[in-house]
């Protein structure tokens, strides 16, 4: 484990910023992959999620210290004294909340396996539906929270897609790509809340059906596709809120 962390841990800087990078790339493909279950079937499904749970193990210990740093702040130990601000605050609950839902979404998971931890798990579990709506609610809400902090976060994101838009700016010039922008969170924000409904994504979220509602007949990309639109949408929407209030005076 020492020699795992360390090459994430030691080296130059920015070999190591571009090694955490492509771990965050990873964990959030792996993560959109693992929601997919109806395109990927149970198998793979249980097999990438115990692999995501491996992942997510590596991506906190590797971001232990920020554990530690709030920690020592919320109980007042830390050696810099410095004030709340209200981005620190909602990093904080948002992160909570990302990793325990994560961890209830991995456990509800294991107790109704299908057929990885089969063999572990009773029978009256895997095959009451209860256990398996708890399931995608908790994988739901965390979801939905791993796209409010890939948001809080989207500014890595944009300084790798700011050169590509450089020769766009010059043609349109800067409001315009601001109008572009706000245009396209706008489509991605509507189709996100045509999915929300037709989807039944309110009774998913509470815990009240096992599954998220799919058209007979449907291509069975389409689920994935507006599972992909939701993330980018409350992504950027929490980027460009956070950028707003960053840019107010104080």
């Amino acid at each position: 484990m020492t020699r795992l962390l360390a090459y994430w841990e030691k080296g130059e800087p920015l070999l190591l910023w571009e090694r955490r990078l492509r771990l965050d790339v990873l964990f959030a493909l792996f993560f959109f992959v693992v929601m997919c279950d109806r395109f990927t079937e149970n198998p793979i499904h249980e097999t990438l999620g115990t692999v995501i749970g491996l992942v997510a193990l590596l991506h906190a210990l590797l971001n232990r210290r920020w554990y530690k740093r709030r920690w020592e702040k919320l109980t007042g130990r830390a050696k810099r004294r410095t004030s709340w601000q209200l981005r620190d605050i909602v990093s904080l609950i948002v992160n909570v909340f990302l990793t325990l839902s994560f961890a209830a979404a991995f456990v509800s998971g294991l107790m109704c396996s299908q057929t990885l931890f089969a063999a572990l798990t009773p029978d009256a579990w895997r095959m009451d539906l209860a256990y398996r709506s708890a399931h995608v609610a908790l994988s739901l809400w965390c979801f939905l929270a791993a796209a409010v902090h890939a948001g809080l976060h989207g500014g890595i994101v944009a300084g790798k897609l700011a050169p590509r838009l450089q020769p766009l700016q010059r043609i349109i010039g800067p409001r315009g790509l601001r109008g572009l922008g706000i245009a396209f969170l706008a489509l991605l924000l509507w189709r996100t809340g045509v999915a929300y409904v037709a989807r039944d994504v309110p009774y998913a979220l509470l815990a009240e059906t096992s599954y998220l509602y799919v058209e007979r007949g449907e291509l069975s990309l389409f689920l994935p596709l507006d599972l992909l639109i939701a993330f980018v949408a409350l992504a950027s929407l929490v980027y460009a809120l956070d950028q707003a209030l960053a840019r107010r005076p104080s």
